[in-house]
């Protein structure tokens, strides 16, 4: 049964603090102080699955390294300051590949993309959870029409549903939520164009661990790093975040 309950835009503070409780708990990615290491196994749809591993080393939101590994492709980014250095054995980043960035830096977007204005409120199950679904426009992105899905229970977001260009339709799931710190991150992520499964994700280690210094070594003493000596030339880049 759904019960569907209309919501004046806007008036409602409840509503939308409903929301940031949801983001900013699960903002792992985008608040995070202290060191840990993340691993992800994960397949993109590419006519069939293909899987790949994603290793994510981290100190803080500006000092981190991240490795993306999938059927022989393999990239390297290192953040320091305002900067990303890539090396990739590719001239391109496989589109699924930047799908998944995309999934697991979630709540870092929503969080970044300002309030929705909520429309419109339903109760339902989703994901086999009790669920309040929240329906309205983003007004800093051409009032986008979303549905965002959050458990009664622990505020966590299972779900968030959207029309993008043209005709295409984007679904982003997230379940089976675990404790870190102060945050709730999903150990399960899934992401659908068009009611087809495109990315698939579980988290398979989310650790507290030290951070390695010597990952950082090659950039700070202008050292080449092993990814790069069999990338093309021009694969070492820098980019201001």
């Amino acid at each position: 049964m759904v019960c569907v309950v209309p919501v004046f835009a806007g008036t409602d503070p409840r509503v939308q603090q409903l929301l940031i409780t949801a983001e900013q708990q699960a903002n792992l990615l985008g608040g995070q102080a202290g060191p840990f290491q993340l691993e992800v196994d994960f397949a993109v749809v590419m006519g069939k699955a293909v899987p790949g591993h994603l290793e994510l080393k981290w100190e803080a939101k500006d000092r981190w390294w991240r490795r993306v590994e999938m059927n022989g492709f393999r990239q390297t980014e290192i953040r320091l300051g305002d900067k990303i250095y890539t090396a990739r054995n590719a001239d391109f980043t496989p589109a699924g590949v930047k799908e998944l960035l995309n999934l697991l830096g979630f709540a870092e977007e929503k969080v970044d993309r300002g309030a929705m204005t909520v429309q419109e409120q339903s109760k339902r199950r989703e994901n086999g959870e009790s669920a309040d679904c929240l329906k309205g426009e983003l007004t800093r992105f051409n009032n986008e029409q979303h549905e965002v899905c959050v458990s009664r229970d622990g505020h966590e977001i299972l779900s968030d549903d959207w029309k993008e260009s043209g005709d295409q339709r984007r679904r982003e799931a997230f379940a089976g939520y675990m404790a870190f710190g102060q945050y709730r991150f999903p150990s399960r992520l899934e992401l659908e164009l068009n009611g087809r499964k495109i990315v698939t994700a579980s988290v398979t280690s989310l650790a507290a661990t030290a951070f390695d210094e010597s990952l950082l070594a090659p950039l700070q003493q202008h050292e080449s790093v092993p990814e790069i000596q069999e990338a093309p030339a021009d694969s070492l880049t820098a980019t201001k975040n």
